[in-house]
């Protein structure tokens, strides 16, 4: 079993118990096999690339969170409650994805593998 197919399985399950069973592995099995060294570090490369990929997806719609508030300023015809609410959930959502991700940098952590 590669590496690969074991971060796959965690990626694609909701719980280290399930990713184990998948691949037909005790956790205790799981647990030793994702803190070698080299699957470790691919799992934490993987992570990176999921995370980046994530805070650029909220980054481009950061500017249309924009346009809804400058939109809201513009239109008094428009309820701003809901609309405001959503655009502000999602510069602070941006805003802390951007914070996780500097931490997470910063800290490399080798538990950290989920988003």
């Amino acid at each position: 079993m590669t590496n690969e197919q074991i971060i796959t399985a965690l990626l694609s399950t909701k719980t280290r118990g399930e990713a184990s069973r998948l691949l037909g592995l005790s956790e205790r099995q799981l647990y030793n096999r994702v803190n070698t060294p080299e699957c470790a570090e691919l799992l934490r490369e993987v992570n990176r690339k999921v995370l980046d990929s994530v805070i650029e997806t909220a980054i481009t719609r950061l500017s249309g969170a924009v346009d809804v508030i400058a939109e809201i300023m513009d239109n008094e015809s428009v309820d701003p409650k809901t609309r405001l609410g959503a655009a502000e959930s999602l510069v602070r959502c941006t805003a802390k994805l951007i914070q996780v991700k500097g931490e997470k940098r910063e800290q490399d952590s080798d538990d950290w593998m989920y988003i």
